[in-house]
């Protein structure tokens, strides 16, 4: 049982991720490298299309998770943080560049090529 409840949250947590990278886009004004301490053409920062992207959630019983996403190489990472110690330990990391590549994986009927060929587009 617990195992699949983990499943559901990291394929839940998967599916956050997709879609951070499908919408992300900077805010206005937001300047690459703000609040790091180097300015904003610092060599080794990301530009405005290549900022590194953190998504926090909770995990329950106090437990977060990070999610770090770099768009620029398609990677993505999730740690596990332990509220009792503030251990932090890397849990999974995944290149998605592939996996945003299909068109359709683990969905439902009708899927997107049935609905393509059902409007007659291919």
């Amino acid at each position: 049982m617990r195992s699949v409840v983990w499943g559901g949250v990291l394929g839940a947590g998967f599916m956050l991720v997709l879609w951070g990278l499908a919408t992300w886009q900077p805010a206005l004004g937001q300047r690459p490298g703000a609040g790091l301490g180097a300015p904003a053409n610092a060599p080794g920062q990301f530009g405005p299309s290549g900022e590194l992207i953190a998504l926090s959630f909770d995990a329950g019983g106090g437990r977060q998770h990070i999610t770090l996403i770099d768009p620029r190489t398609a990677m993505m990472s999730v740690y596990g943080i332990d509220p009792a110690s503030g251990e932090i330990a890397l849990r999974s990391v995944r290149n998605v560049r592939w996996d945003l590549q299909m068109d359709e994986y683990n969905g439902t009927t009708p899927s997107p090529r049935e609905i393509r060929s059902l409007l007659g587009n291919k």
